[in-house]
């Protein structure tokens, strides 16, 4: 079974550990899946049993909780989709979330997607005083607030020792002014607070006052994780507290008008959510909490942020749908006042590249792109530059190619890898092979095409959570006439553009040129700079929509005789940082094919490249006639079409300039003319 088509949760089950507490009803929901996908039992096993063993389990115990699984009734499955895809959808069938039931009219029909980079919290406030901030924060003047000490149960963990005391927010703030600890407790216990004001006395959902905040966290992910989360969403935070433990609790302001419309407000987050769900059991409105301030045995419950995210839930909710819409809304202040020099989105090179943008890479069929676009993905997951051209962070990438097998792709793979070993950047060696088999992920994809890769790439993503998705090649993957404008903006802004806004991922996508233009001579017209950005085929779409582009082509030949190519950084060029064979920054720079293996290299400005000539549309070369020597040799015979064809091809020789430096070589003597063709005089 393609793992694809499972929900997020499984497929993570099937990737990631689970944490000691929850193997067995992981192993037990994983196998419900396979069960409702009507996949075999014996299939199920294969998938399932190494990864409860990797938990944990015995075989035995694997076996026995898939089995009694595979015994229960058979649900619909849940279906992985999202909002671009949803034209599939047939009229009058509504679309369900993950748990089956029918999606909240009023959510947010795509789903939040969690950043691929991790981020430390912001720095914690800690003391009374922080616990202090957050009763202030969180409540109004005169509300009843529950407080409960933890006490240690059996499974090692603090709980709510009781129902909690309620004092109002004044009396609790002036107890907590007094700078000591009121809550005796268990060694190891913390102190817990409910998330909304109750009545005097109120312990439950049904003594909740006002219906403000929803508790969420997500305590099957790292911390550094979970900050980003926050962070990203934007959910209306009005304090985010580290709990001590393994978790960070963000109080969701929903403001609710009452418990029915907290219900829903609550069902809209989880919805958003639901490929990265929080804890479930975080959904009523007398919910306890931690309180930030105090010790919890070693470790420490602290404040980490208030007054975060959107201005609240229903600002927040229309950012949602406006990110459905493939919109951002920019107010003037914060367009006048955001410090673009020190961007947090930037990823490669002064604001060359950004989260959710996008590159064109545009070569000839044959002439590497395949390679030197790995070579740049695999020197952005180790962290170094590539030819000078720096990421911030090493960065992961998932690159979908469909025209290299396995053999292709590990042969230059290895090339490069090699070549990564040598760069002076990289100062330990040791670390080369764990970060590229955590930072580059290479997929084979030869079936799907439109809207289908699009759909595929984002099931992908929400799998991988890269910085960069890489189409290797973009003709694979349109599916349709790309001269069209309308199926390059459908593809590119519609399909891609909605993929970027969900995930903030880069695009990198790989083109090749059309067949090459020739003036009436046979030879092929120089280009200026700007003629660069027209060198990818189809709609001119190709050039408007990506934020930068970049040309590889061949130019020449190095001092060594061997093919030359210049990689030029045209569009946002000047931002890339790329570093010449001199050491100065350029726009454009210099490489060869390696020599021992595959991979590219830096080198000096080739000897022979074409110039356009003066007040002319014709091109002029600064070829001599010795140049046509290296297709010669003194015995056997070179036909005159197949020696023009390899001066052409190798070094842009035009057919006219051929028989002129043929004509001159022969006028010199240094060539002869056999019955089947020319040789070098002896």
């Amino acid at each position: 079974m393609d793992p694809a088509a499972l929900p997020a949760s499984t497929r993570r089950y099937l990737t990631e550990k689970t944490p000691e507490g929850n193997r067995n009803a992981a192993l037990f929901a994983a196998a419900c899946q396979y069960r409702d996908a009507l996949t075999s039992l014996g299939e199920a096993e294969r998938a399932l049993i190494p990864c409860a063993v990797r938990d944990g389990l015995t075989e035995s115990e694997a076996r026995k909780a898939i089995r009694s699984a595979f015994r229960g009734n058979q649900r619909e499955p849940i279906r992985h989709r999202h909002q671009f895809m949803d034209r599939a959808v047939p009229q009058g069938k509504p679309a369900v979330n993950g748990d089956a039931h029918p999606r909240p009219a009023s959510a947010p029909v795509r789903r939040f997607s969690a950043p691929a980079s991790i981020a430390t919290p912001p720095e914690a406030r800690e003391g009374l005083m922080a616990a202090y901030m957050q009763i202030e924060a969180a409540f109004e003047p005169k509300e009843m607030v529950s407080i409960c000490t933890g006490a240690m149960g059996e499974d090692g963990r603090d709980h709510p020792a009781a129902a909690g005391e309620t004092r109002t927010r004044e009396e609790w703030l002036r107890l907590l002014g007094s700078g000591t600890d009121p809550w005796p407790r268990d060694a190891g216990a913390g102190v817990f607070v409910r998330i909304n004001p109750v009545l005097d006395g109120g312990k439950s959902d049904a003594d909740v006052t006002a219906f403000r905040h929803a508790l969420l966290e997500w305590d099957d992910q790292p911390i550094e994780r979970q900050w980003p989360i926050i962070r990203d969403s934007r959910i209306p935070c009005t304090v985010v507290i580290n709990s001590g433990g393994r978790s960070l609790h963000a109080w969701v302001r929903v403001d609710a008008k009452n418990a029915e419309e907290y219900r829903e407000r609550v069902a809209i987050l989880h919805e958003y959510f639901a490929d990265f769900p929080p804890c479930a059991k975080n959904k009523n409105p007398s919910r306890f909490s931690r309180l930030a301030g105090v010790a919890r045995g070693e470790s420490k419950q602290t404040l980490l942020a208030t007054g975060i995210g959107a201005a609240g839930f229903e600002v927040w909710h229309q950012e949602a749908q406006d990110r459905v819409d493939g919109i951002q809304v920019f107010s003037f202040s914060e367009l006048a006042s955001y410090d673009f020099a020190n961007d947090p989105n930037t990823l490669i090179g002064n604001r060359w590249v950004c989260r959710g943008g996008s590159v064109m890479w545009v070569g000839q069929s044959g002439i590497g792109k395949s390679s030197l676009t790995a070579q740049a993905a695999m020197s952005w997951a180790v962290g170094v530059p590539f030819f000078g051209v720096a990421p911030v962070r090493p960065l992961r990438s998932l690159v979908i190619q469909a025209e290299n097998d396995i053999g292709d792709l590990s042969e230059a793979i290895q090339g490069v890898r090699r070549a990564i070993g040598f760069d002076p950047a990289v100062r330990d060696r040791r670390d080369i092979d764990s970060l590229l088999q955590q930072n580059f992920i290479s997929i084979r994809n030869t079936s799907r095409t439109g809207w289908g890769a699009v759909d595929l790439a984002s099931r992908l993503i929400d799998r991988y959570r890269p910085d960069i998705l890489w189409l290797d090649p973009l003709l694979a993957y349109v599916g349709d006439d790309l001269k069209q404008q309308k199926v390059a903006s459908e593809f590119l802004r519609e399909a891609l553009g909605s993929l970027q806004m969900r995930t903030g991922v880069v695009v990198m996508l790989v083109h090749h040129t059309p067949k090459p233009i020739r003036n009436k001579d046979g030879g092929r017209p120089e280009m200026s700079d700007e003629d660069f950005l027209y060198m990818g085929l189809g709609s001119v779409e190709f050039v408007n929509w990506p934020r930068a582009t970049v040309v590889l082509r061949q130019v020449g030949e190095g001092e060594d005789g061997r093919p030359s190519y210049v990689l030029r950084f045209q569009k946002r060029g000047e931002r890339a940082g790329a570093i010449g064979a001199d050491g100065a920054t350029a726009r454009q720079i210099f490489l060869q094919h390696g020599t021992e293996y595959i991979s590219w290299r830096r080198v000096a400005e080739p000897q022979h490249v074409t110039q356009r000539a003066p007040n002319t549309g014709m091109f002029k070369q600064s070829f001599q006639p010795a140049d046509l020597l290296q297709f010669l040799d003194g015995e056997t015979p070179t036909k005159t079409g197949k020696w023009q064809t390899e001066a052409n091809t190798e070094l842009g020789i035009s057919k006219t300039t051929f028989h002129r430096l043929r004509e001159a070589l022969l006028k010199e003597g240094k060539i002869e003319k056999k019955e089947d063709g020319y040789v070098i005089s002896s």
